[in-house]
């Protein structure tokens, strides 16, 4: 399951713009999926057995904790400028590829899944490459590198 929802995000993360914001074929709300995506893996995470601590999770667990006091301090020492909907929603963006990182770390990968996930990697790679080249008309009829989107 956990193998399945980190391709899912890939593939997420790397559509979901294109579909919303360029092609308008879905609504912009599902460019916020992977941070759903996301807790899906944490929950997952949270429920496989347990790993042996490394020195790499117990560092990336306190630059976390750590990250997080800074944020929290910055937020009170400024909190006159303070707007908690923005706030919440970078201090999501900022924690989320920490707490990917962690869930990934702990999911029990199956065999083979390192291989599988970066040749669907350098598919999506190929992907966006055409993707972007097939935007430079664009560029030209309008002259505005802000028209060629990216997907990762």
């Amino acid at each position: 399951m956990g193998f399945l929802l980190l391709k899912l995000l890939l593939l997420c993360n790397v559509f979901m713009r294109a579909f919303t914001n360029e092609w308008g074929l879905l609504p912009k709300i599902f460019n916020v999926l992977d941070i759903a995506i996301v807790g899906a893996l944490l929950l997952v995470a949270a429920g496989s057995p347990t790993p042996p601590q490394s020195e790499v999770t117990v560092r990336m667990r306190r630059r976390l904790i750590g990250f997080n006091i800074v944020l929290l301090l910055g937020a009170v020492l400024n909190f006159e400028f303070f707007n908690l909907l923005p706030a919440l929603g970078q201090w999501l963006m900022w924690n989320q590829p920490l707490l990917l990182f962690l869930a990934v770390w702990r999911l029990p990968l199956p065999g083979g899944a390192v291989e599988e996930y970066g040749t669907l990697l350098k598919r999506l790679i190929v992907i966006q490459v055409l993707i972007g080249i097939a935007q430079i008309p664009n560029y030209y009829k309008w002259g505005d590198s802000e028209e060629i989107i990216g997907t990762f």
